[in-house]
C-alpha cells in the first residue's frame, strides 16, 4: 500500500522506482491528470515495481520518506513479531470432538485491569445445544421431539474423535451446509 498525497511525494516516488522522467509525461504532471489517466499510470508503476520484491520496495519507500507498507498474506501477518508481543495467538487444548490443540486469535484489545480474551477452545458443533434450549424453556421431551424430527441432531461418532475420515453430520449436503427437509441452516 502506498500513499502519495502531494506532487512532491509523486516526484520522490518516481525517483525511488527509477522513473524520474514520469512526472514530465503530460498525462501525469499533476494530481487531476494522474487521476484522469490512472490506468496508464498504473501500467507504468506496475512495470517499474515488477523489477524487485515487495519487501525491497517497502524498504526503499520508507528510506525515501514515503508512507508505504506491503500488504501481508495471512501467514506473514500471523508470523510478525508484534503478534507474539501482543499475545494475539493462543494455543488451546483440544476439546470433545477436537482432540488436538488448536491456535486461535486472541482479543485485539488489551486492558491492564481486566484482561480479556479466550481461555477455552471453541465448542464442538452442538456441544451446548441442550443447555441453550433448556435456558430458552425447552423441556427434555421437547428436545427429543426436535431431534427425532431432524430439526437438531447429535454429532456423528467420527466427529466425536472416532474413526478416520472427515466429520460427517446427518442432514448435510456435500458442501457441509446443514439441511433438513425444509431449511438450510
Amino acid at each position: 500500500m502506498l500513499v502519495i498525497n502531494r506532487d512532491e511525494h509523486f516526484l520522490t516516488f518516481c525517483d525511488t522506482i527509477g522513473r524520474p522522467n514520469l512526472p514530465d509525461d503530460p498525462r501525469f504532471t499533476n494530481w487531476p491528470l494522474r487521476t484522469l489517466n490512472r490506468t496508464a499510470l498504473q501500467a507504468e508503476i506496475t512495470a517499474a515495481l515488477a523489477s524487485d520484491s515487495a519487501a525491497s520496495w517497502e524498504d526503499r519507500m520508507k528510506k525515501a520518506g514515503l508512507a508505504a507498507a506491503r500488504v501481508a498474506s495471512l501467514r506473514d501477518a500471523l508470523e510478525r513479531p508484534q503478534m507474539a508481543y501482543r499475545d494475539m495467538l493462543l494455543k488451546l487444548d483440544g476439546t470433545e470432538g477436537l482432540e488436538q490443540a488448536i491456535t486461535v486469535l486472541n482479543a485485539p484489545f488489551k486492558y491492564e485491569e481486566d484482561p480479556c480474551g479466550t481461555t477455552r477452545p471453541p465448542p464442538g458443533c452442538g456441544q451446548h445445544t441442550d443447555e441453550v434450549l433448556a435456558e430458552a424453556g425447552y423441556s427434555p421431551a421437547e428436545l427429543t421431539v426436535l431431534r427425532e424430527s431432524s430439526v437438531m441432531w447429535e454429532l456423528h461418532p467420527r466427529q466425536k474423535g472416532g474413526g478416520p475420515g472427515p466429520p460427517v453430520l446427518p442432514g448435510t449436503d456435500l458442501r457441509g451446509t446443514l439441511t433438513n427437509d425444509r431449511h438450510t441452516l
